[in-house]
């Protein structure tokens, strides 16, 4: 994949960006998640998600940063 070298440098900025919000959401997810019945639990629904959201970008940009031309 050819991208610009402004372009990638925004990926890895994105990449660093993510890799240091991803904790953050783990516990807020865990913290939620130990609060009982997950059925009921919005902030639990709202954290796995956001967590699974940017797990995917994550991948993402990590295949983009690896196959950069």
């Amino acid at each position: 994949m050819e991208i610009s070298k402004i372009q990638l440098d925004n990926y890895k900025k994105e990449y660093e960006e993510i890799k240091k919000e991803l904790p953050i959401v783990t516990k807020r997810k865990q913290d939620a998640r130990a609060e009982g019945d997950l059925s009921e639990n919005a902030e639990y629904d709202i954290a796995r998600t956001e967590h699974e959201q940017l797990t995917q970008r994550l991948n993402q940009l990590e295949n983009i940063i690896a196959n950069a031309v």
